[in-house]
């Protein structure tokens, strides 16, 4: 039905303001839908990525992805056919020499030549070793002691330092090793083995001097232990011929005397003085394990020398008043001398009843290294102890217990070495070989001791003097592991020096046969452009000055208190104590020069009743003493007229006066 125009344009204003209406309407709740999708968006969670990682503690070996198959035996057995002496290569070289082609079959060969590359170990080459260690003591002690202000004539102190000079002369002549210059040159090193050697060899024959008590040992006759030169199963121990460690008295209610009241009371008059009890030690171990190999073989000459000198030189011829004479100890020991030594030598190839079934198979690869120059391993250790202990005293009669000590010094040198080195199956030299092992050992003492009685002395108390107790001694061992043959060189072993010489590292088929190679897989050779010096040398002195001189003072103020005495001027000790240890394996030296292998041990032991000799004259005395005296000493000016004893401390330039208020 049409509608008159009017009521149609309200109605199409009403459908606008509904449509209108509902635009508003619908506008607000967008608005608030949009709000809240971009909260939405907001508030959402970060996008993660699942992700699983292993990763266990556990180290693994390399893995360089190389693979390794064995040749076929066929293949072995055919290359092994087509040339002789399996494949070769220089060290460090990549390169195959292929076989020769009167051997190669054509291709054949060569494909065979191909399959004989192999994996080469490059192993560092040894290194050398040289240790030089000197240890010295000097000391001065010669100490002036005096319970009276008398002047009493005295001795100098210089003829005491002649009497020790003298005796190390005489020691050093009795010393058939002599002072042996330290090499300063690789080059020396040999020169001086060869000198070593042609001391040994000169020894043959020789008788020692009629006046000492020397005995001398060559050659397989040096080998075991022998003392002051005979030999024995069992060498002495040194820990029964020193003191006993005193125990701690107790000192209660000791010396103390007590008296309630009137009484008397009891003092115990006694003067003990001791002036020796000095102790001298030096001692040292080498042991040296730097290149062991079953077979060594050198172009040149081998040397190898075994050499153990000990000397023992003292003098204790002592000078006692006749009075005095009743004080002797009986029990007092007297001076002992030891002279220990012992070359031995293990093997480290068991012996057994029934030989055993050799090894089967022979060494088919090989490497080898090298060394430019020369293998040096040199130990030369030098300990020297000097004590100078001439001590004066000037005692008398004391109104109570004293106890005076001048002596009881220790000096002591200590060294130790262990030398560990490389295992080689084969040592090839083109120089020689050159080995010595050398201990020399000296103990040198004066202990000429002078006691007499001044101004009237005399006591009436208990008393005991001791000049003796001193002992010297020297022990020396040279231990071998491993026994060392020598022999000239067979021809395959010269062959091989000159291919390893001119830079070719084949090994001929006469080596990889030998029979110290049966059961071997492969070979770790050395080469050496040079020689093997391999020398330890020990010395140890020892020279002790302890002559005393001690004067009884009688005083007519105190007169004869009953004073009781106890003096002791020796119980010296002078102890060397070295050790030299060769470990390896048993093995063969072959050289293509000469060859020579000795021992020596020599032991001496001098008793010297006048070490000073004429000393009446002026002239003896300046000409000894120049000999003793340091050349710092003699630019002082020195007169013997003036150096006596006095009732104080002489002015001398070593003189140890803290030592008696300290002791």
């Amino acid at each position: 039905m049409a509608l008159d125009p009017i009521t149609e344009t309200i109605a199409h204003f009403i459908g606008f303001f509904d449509m209108a209406v509902e635009e508003a309407r619908g506008r607000l709740e967008y608005d608030e839908f949009r709000a809240l999708k971009a909260k939405a968006e907001d508030d959402a969670e970060l996008a993660t990525v699942n992700h699983k990682a292993n990763s266990p503690y556990e180290l693994t070996d390399v893995d360089p992805d190389l693979r390794y198959h064995p040749f076929d035996q066929s293949v072995v057995e055919l290359q092994a056919a087509s040339y002789a002496g399996g494949y070769y290569h220089r060290a460090g070289d990549v390169d195959i020499d292929a076989p020769s082609d009167e051997h190669s079959p054509s291709f054949f060969g060569d494909f065979i030549a191909m399959l004989s590359m192999r994996t080469e170990y490059i192993l560092p080459s040894p290194g050398s070793t040289a240790v030089v260690a000197q240890q010295y003591n000097h000391l001065y002690d010669n100490d002036f002691v005096t319970m009276t202000d008398a002047d009493v004539d005295l001795m100098p102190l210089i003829r005491f330092d002649v009497g020790v000079s003298a005796l190390s002369g005489q020691a050093a002549a009795l010393n058939p090793i002599g002072e042996l210059a330290k090499p300063g040159s690789e080059a020396a090193i040999s020169e001086l083995v060869a000198e070593i050697a042609e001391i040994v060899e000169s020894a043959y024959g020789v008788e020692a001097p009629g006046e000492t008590q020397a005995k001398i040992a060559l050659g397989g006759d040096a080998g075991g232990t022998h003392v002051n030169g005979i030999a024995v199963d069992e060498a002495p121990l040194l820990s029964d011929y020193m003191p006993d460690d005193e125990e701690e008295e107790d000192d209660t209610g000791s010396g103390v005397s007590f008296a309630e009241g009137e009484g008397t009371i009891i003092i115990d008059n006694h003067v003990e003085l001791e002036t020796g009890a000095n102790t001298l030690v030096n001692e040292a171990l080498i042991a040296n394990t730097w290149i062991v190999a079953p077979v060594i073989a050198v172009e040149g000459d081998a040397i190898d020398i075994d050499i153990i000198s000990q000397v023992n030189v003292w003098c204790d011829a002592d000078s006692i008043g006749a009075q005095f004479s009743g004080w002797l100890s009986q029990d007092a020991a007297a001076t002992a001398a030891f002279n220990i030594a012992a070359i031995t030598s293990d093997m480290t190839t068991p012996e057994t009843a029934e030989p055993e079934e050799e090894p089967g198979g022979f060494p088919t690869q090989w490497t080898v290294t090298r060394l430019d120059g020369n293998l040096v391993f040199l130990d030369w250790i030098d300990q020297y102890s000097f004590v100078s202990d001439h001590d004066a005293t000037v005692l008398t009669h004391a109104g109570s217990e004293t106890m005076i000590e001048t002596g009881g010094n220790t000096v002591y040198n200590s060294f130790s070495l262990f030398q560990l080195g490389n295992y080689f199956d084969l040592v090839v030299a083109g120089g020689g070989y050159y080995h010595a092992n050398v201990i020399d050992q000296t103990n040198v003492l004066l202990d000429n001791d002078f006691m007499w009685g001044a101004n009237g002395f005399s006591s009436s108390g208990d008393a005991t003097v001791s000049t003796g107790g001193n002992l010297l001694w020297n022990q020396a061992k040279i231990h071998t592991v491993g026994q060392t043959q020598f022999e000239e060189m067979p021809d395959h072993y010269f062959q091989a020096a000159q291919s390893l010489g001119s830079g070719n590292d084949n090994l001929p088929g006469g080596v990889l046969g030998d029979g110290a190679f049966a059961g071997f897989g492969a070979l770790n050779v050395l080469y050496i452009d040079g020689s093997i010096l391999n020398m330890q040398y020990i010395r140890q002195t020892n020279i002790l000055g302890d002559s005393d001189q001690i004067a009884m003072f009688g005083d007519a103020l105190t007169g004869d208190l009953g004073t009781g005495w106890t003096i002791d001027t020796g119980s010296n000790h002078l102890i060397n104590i070295a050790t030299i240890v060769d470990a390896g394996i048993d093995s063969t030296v072959y050289a293509g020069g000469e060859i020579y292998s000795d021992a020596l041990l020599y032991q001496a032991e001098l008793i010297s009743d006048d070490p000073l000799g004429a000393m009446d004259s002026s002239s003896d005395l300046a000409s000894e003493a120049v000999v003793f005296l340091a050349d710092g000493m003699l630019e002082d000016d020195y007169d013997d007229t003036d150096m006596s004893y006095g009732p104080t401390a002489p002015d001398a330039p070593h003189v140890d006066v803290m030592q008696t208020m300290l002791a």
